[in-house]
């Protein structure tokens, strides 16, 4: 099964058995990504272009430029 249930989530994370879903990511530009993620036990960022989803309030993030570190 596909969106918005964790099975390729699960299936992923048991091809790595080495990776913990702790250290793993899910990030998705539609509500139903972070769903997803949830839904396949790990965390969900949404990535928002375009602002579409000014009332959404978790994690959220407007360019995967946001995920570079600068130190």
């Amino acid at each position: 099964r596909g969106k918005p249930y964790g099975d390729p989530i699960f299936a992923a994370l048991k091809d790595w058995p080495q990776t913990s879903s702790q250290d793993v990511v899910y990030i998705g530009d539609s509500l139903q990504d972070p769903v997803t993620a949830h839904n396949g036990g790990i965390a969900g960022v949404l990535l928002d272009r375009r602002g579409e989803y000014s009332g959404y309030s978790e994690a959220k993030i407007s360019s995967l430029r946001d995920l570079l570190i600068n130190d």
